[in-house]
């Protein structure tokens, strides 16, 4: 006869209730923690070719399901595999506590592997935050882009794909070599980090660079060293130091920036000439107009490029910036 402290120790069984006409049982997760859930088995053939699959006569599980022996799930996790039946079922109501970027990469890994991912796309948008509200850390972004990737949704891969560039100084190449990065292709970690450095490079180069218009002459002319040495003192106040730049998120650079004060005129220090081009300050970029040139280059990654290993010829689902 079975104790009251063998009793505790067996796993609880009882099925969650997913669908109220369940036909079939899932058992989600390690013995010592698995969680029970009443699901459609019609359903889940109708949407998924990996259940459809599992529940033929070919497999064993197939013929549990035939007798109404529950179907195990040992290696997933359970609160992504609940989220996932419900979404599939048409019970998923959105709380007021939002999923964890944790969560979100476990719903995709699940959706994924059960061949469930199209089915989800017209969800995702409610289920995945939004960025600009406030800048995620590192790994909640890392995670949203391997999210969306596993997902194949090419607008939050775009969304979460310039978040990671334009927000963090952390190398991808780091990340390429974890267990969560090695799911996708290591070409993307290296484009991120090629594209984050080639803007970095860009804006050090145009705002270390001499102005538009400048002299070619700047050591025999006065209006030109009076102009950058203006310039170099607008660039330390607004605390952007050219060496120190490449260590910065683009983010944290573009508001710097906005602090950059017009250099427009230089009272009382003399061209080297007549036709000297530094009298033609008019012709200059203004800050501003750098500004938005560098954050327009800031997008994210085509995810159908991406996959497609380059250019994908137009057959893109959604328009290149």
């Amino acid at each position: 006869m079975a104790t009251a402290e063998d009793t505790a120790k067996q796993p609880q069984h009882e099925p969650g209730t997913i669908d109220l006409g369940g036909d079939i049982t899932l058992l989600v997760g390690r013995e010592d923690a698995q969680v029970g859930l009443l699901v459609s088995k019609p359903l889940l053939s109708l949407v998924s070719k990996y259940f459809t699959t599992l529940f033929s006569a070919t497999f064993k599980e197939g013929g549990d399901a035939a007798t109404g022996k529950p179907i195990k799930l040992e290696d997933d996790d359970p609160k992504a595999v609940i989220t996932l039946c419900k979404i599939l079922h048409m019970q998923y109501e959105p709380s007021g506590v939002s999923l964890t970027s944790n969560e979100l990469l476990d719903l995709a890994i699940v959706a994924d592997k059960y061949d469930c991912v199209k089915p989800l796309a017209l969800s995702l948008r409610s289920i995945f935050p939004d960025t600009g509200i406030y800048r995620a850390p590192f790994i909640d972004d890392a995670n949203l882009v391997c999210a969306s990737y596993l997902l194949d949704h090419p607008s939050l891969f775009r969304r979460y794909t310039q978040a990671i560039v334009k927000d963090h100084t952390t190398s991808f190449k780091n990340l390429a070599s974890s267990g969560m990065g090695q799911r996708l292709p290591m070409a993307l970690w290296l484009k991120l980090e090629s594209k984050r450095a080639k803007i970095l490079v860009g804006i050090t180069a145009s705002l270390t660079s001499n102005m538009v218009g400048h002299c070619p002459y700047p050591w025999r002319c006065l209006r030109a060293r009076a102009i950058t040495t203006a310039q170099a003192i607008n660039m330390v106040e607004a605390g952007l130091l050219p060496l120190n730049i490449r260590s910065e998120s683009i983010s944290t650079v573009l508001e710097k920036m906005a602090k950059l004060k017009p250099v427009h005129d230089v009272s009382g220090a003399r061209a080297c000439t007549g036709g000297c081009p530094t009298t033609k300050l008019e012709a200059q970029t203004s800050y501003d107009d750098l500004r938005a040139q560098y954050d327009t280059e800031c997008t994210g990654l085509c995810l159908d490029c991406v996959k497609a290993g380059g250019k994908n010829e137009g057959k893109c689902r959604i328009e290149h910036a």
